[in-house]
């Protein structure tokens, strides 16, 4: 789960007094999902998030990694669609 649009002011060294912008920012990280017999993922998690997130603003992103090498093999990330 990332947030993307926060900011942060800077209070010393070379950027002192600057306010910095930041995206795909981790808020949380879950995971690995193992795969069943079919070798699929069947991942399933519930958010719960802080009360200074902003869902709006809040995307999944998916890392799919081989289990004997570490290799990645694919990755995307689409915004998060919140049931209300």
């Amino acid at each position: 789960m990332f947030e993307n649009g926060l900011s942060s002011r800077v209070a010393r060294g070379e950027n002192a007094g600057k306010q910095l912008y930041h995206d795909f920012v981790v808020r949380e990280l879950v995971g690995p999902f193992p795969l069943d017999s079919d070798g699929r993922a069947q991942p399933k998690h519930v958010l719960r998030p802080a009360a200074d997130w902003n869902l709006s603003n809040m995307g999944v992103a998916v890392l799919v990694q081989r289990n004997d090498n570490g290799q990645f093999l694919q990755a995307t990330q689409a915004p998060l669609a919140c049931r209300s």
